[in-house]
């Protein structure tokens, strides 16, 4: 995280100076074929690393799994705050994530 900030502010006080002075100096033409280049590279490095970009799991496992599972908790406290804990079956639906008494 520490390189993308430092890319992106070196980006932010080297990429104007550098640009500006190449568009005096070159030129539109040379001026977007530079940007074109840099994009097109950009593009090429995400293409070849995608299959290694990984999903970040919280130290908690799965987030879904956890959400679930609270959701099951909060309905059973509230079935058992209504004195109803032994007559409730809590289900949750799969596609909607909501849970049902």
């Amino acid at each position: 995280m520490g390189v993308l900030t430092t890319a992106a502010g070196l980006a932010r006080v080297v990429g104007p100076i550098a640009f500006s002075r190449s568009y005096q100096n070159e030129g539109l033409y040379l001026t977007i074929g530079i940007v074109i280049g840099f994009l097109a590279l950009a593009l090429a490095i995400n293409v070849v690393t995608y299959r290694r970009y990984k999903v970040v799991i919280d130290r908690w496992g799965d987030y879904e799994e956890r959400m679930r599972e609270e959701e099951m908790e909060q309905a059973r406290a509230a079935a058992a705050a209504a004195g109803e804990a032994d007559k409730v079956k809590v289900k949750v639906k799969e596609d909607t994530q909501q849970v049902t008494h």
